[in-house]
């Protein structure tokens, strides 16, 4: 290595290293982003946003959940009231349901916007087995 030195330090001077650079006796090693990326790399970094695609839609559903047996413990009470009697609990109820009705929507929608998300990725991945089949 002493013999390349100048070809060494210009390369080091040129490249960014990806991580530390390793000096071992009349070696070095240096790994480097030239920026290619391999299908097989890509597929893999797809494959791990759908794995937290799928961690995220799984909370969502685990909200869901929540929020339905809410509401029908909302329900049940509110059954068991009279308006006249409880003017007061009928109505902070009925705006209790209408938050977690809302909510509901609103994780259902997130949940169809993930669904959607992931389809395009494993299209991505599709195609681009693809092109490593060709």
């Amino acid at each position: 290595m002493p013999t390349q030195q100048d070809e060494a330090n210009d390369f080091l001077r040129t490249h960014k290293p990806e991580g530390q650079v390793h000096f071992n006796r009349d070696m070095i090693v240096v790994f480097y982003d030239n920026g290619e990326v391999s299908p097989q790399h890509k597929i893999a970094e797809f494959q791990e946003l759908l794995r937290g695609n799928e961690n995220a839609r799984f909370q969502q559903e685990v909200a869901l959940f929540v929020l339905k047996r809410q509401r029908a413990d909302l329900k049940e009470e509110r059954s068991g009231l009279k308006a006249n009697q409880n003017k007061g609990r009928v109505e902070q109820i009925d705006n209790l349901l209408s938050q977690v009705e809302g909510g509901i929507k609103d994780t259902e929608n997130a949940m169809a916007l993930q669904d959607v998300k992931a389809d395009f990725v494993k299209d991505r991945i599709t195609l681009l087995q693809r092109t490593i089949a060709e």
